[in-house]
């Protein structure tokens, strides 16, 4: 689970986030971003249980996720390039994109995946102290 809204906290010991307490009547979103194991899509059901004030409600729903790709990197000291595998559905059409500081991101190749990984590859400069990386479906 990723970006936990709210001064939440993950608690991996027994798999909850946690918010609160909280003072005072006034209303609240509380909300997180979940990250499937693997990159397929489709239906997701989730539960969980709200305690206000000693009082469990329980809570759930079912979403649909869109399906995803892996991104995995690796890097080639000695030729100063970067290795980047995608991991995808076959056929799907994916921007790949590089930013040094998170908020400019600049466009790497555009790919069309023939199988389900993929290799591109990708120069490092010696000046930059580091780089990210991501891919996004396009189609």
């Amino acid at each position: 689970m990723t970006r936990v809204k709210d001064s939440g906290s993950v608690d991996l010991t027994n798999r909850a986030i946690r918010w609160g307490p909280f003072f005072g009547a006034e209303s609240r979103s509380l909300t997180y971003e979940a990250i499937p194991a693997d990159a397929t899509g489709g239906p997701l059901g989730l539960v969980g249980v709200g305690s206000f004030d000693g009082r469990s409600i329980l809570t759930g729903g079912t979403t649909q996720l869109g399906e995803g790709c892996r991104l995995a990197l690796e890097a080639a000291a000695a030729s100063h390039q970067l290795r980047l595998t995608i991991q995808a559905r076959t056929r799907a059409l994916f921007l790949v994109e590089r930013s040094d500081d998170l908020r400019l991101w600049t466009p790497v190749t555009e790919v069309k995946q023939a199988a389900e990984s993929m290799v591109i590859m990708d120069s490092l400069e010696r000046d930059v102290c580091c780089r990210f990386y991501r891919a996004r479906q396009v189609d």
